[in-house]
């Protein structure tokens, strides 16, 4: 009786720590004033524009549709090449961007940060300082809000 409770823990560890999910990944201004946010990154395989959600929406989301917003025409992209894309933005308080996405294991960490950051920068403007990530210094400056669900945050 007490083997099949084992067996099962020893599954459930397996499963949590070995798998792949899909996550996405968004930047969240949580400050009170627009952000200017620019970001590159390659068109694996398309190059989708960003869509848009309410930060509340965001923090309670429960399914990856009630997450991805809506696109709006705020978006400019400033350069175009045959592998990779910039778009600008303007973002406005209390909202959030979908940017990409990526993969994690069962337990939120995310899993081959050189190789999904991997040509992707973000640089983001308060006005009052401007800071750039790529790299390892991208995939750690996201934080994971939900299993499925990673944001950068711009206070």
């Amino acid at each position: 009786m007490r083997m099949p409770r084992v067996w099962a823990v020893v599954l459930l560890v397996l499963a949590a720590t070995s798998c792949s999910l899909g996550a996405s990944f968004f930047i969240a201004n949580l400050s009170t004033r627009r952000v200017h946010v620019e970001y590159t990154l390659p068109c694996r395989p398309d190059c989708p524009s960003p869509t848009f959600t309410p930060v509340d929406r965001l923090r309670r989301a429960g399914s990856p549709d009630a997450i991805h917003g809506e696109r709006l025409g705020v978006v400019r992209v400033q350069e175009r090449r045959d592998s990779s894309i910039t778009y600008v933005v303007d973002l406005p308080p209390d909202t959030a961007m979908h940017v990409f996405d990526g993969e994690t294991d069962g337990a939120g960490t995310i899993l081959y940060p050189t190789q999904q950051f991997r040509d992707v920068r973000i640089t983001v403007d308060t006005g009052q300082t401007a800071r750039s990530y790529e790299g390892r210094t991208l995939a750690d400056a996201f934080r994971k809000w939900h299993n499925s669900v990673r944001v950068l945050e711009i206070r």
